[in-house]
């Protein structure tokens, strides 16, 4: 946590999760109006609800809260074969929007888009070494002058 950030109480986080599951005009939704795909009527794989509010709070906070909103009964949890996914309670027809997500999850998970992007940042790692004078002595190794 960075030391500008504001502590918040888990009843602060608590209430902004709430209202995001709620209100369209929520913060979150500030770089556009909800779609059918984005908006409070939804379902939300749960690392996305962390990645959405982490400028604001700690990953583990927004998860503590989303597990007390599940308990509360105000969020559902869908448990999928390879994703969790919460919506608001009241949310009836969600089923086509979760097969539509798993299915990105699955496309951006394929071999070829992982080793692609790790090789990306692979090189972009190894050029911001060099522009910043250091000189790559080795790759795939676990020794540096002799000692592993």
């Amino acid at each position: 946590m960075s030391s500008s950030r504001k502590r918040h109480t888990a009843e602060e986080i608590r209430e902004d999760l709430r209202e995001f599951f709620e209100n369209s005009d929520h913060w979150a939704y500030q770089y556009g109006d909800p779609t059918p795909e984005c908006g409070p009527g939804v379902p939300y794989h749960r690392k996305q609800i962390e990645v959405i509010f982490e400028e604001e709070y700690d990953h583990w906070d927004v998860n503590n809260q989303v597990d007390n909103l599940i308990h509360e009964g105000f969020l559902r949890l869908i448990k999928g074969d390879i994703a969790q996914f919460v919506l608001r309670r009241d949310i009836r027809y969600y089923r086509n929007n979760i097969k539509k997500r798993i299915k990105l999850i699955n496309t951006y998970s394929d071999d070829i888009i992982t080793k692609a992007l790790g090789k990306q940042a692979e090189h972009l790692s190894e050029i911001m070494f060099l522009l910043n004078g250091f000189i790559i002595a080795d790759r795939n190794t676990n020794k540096y002058k002799g000692k592993v």
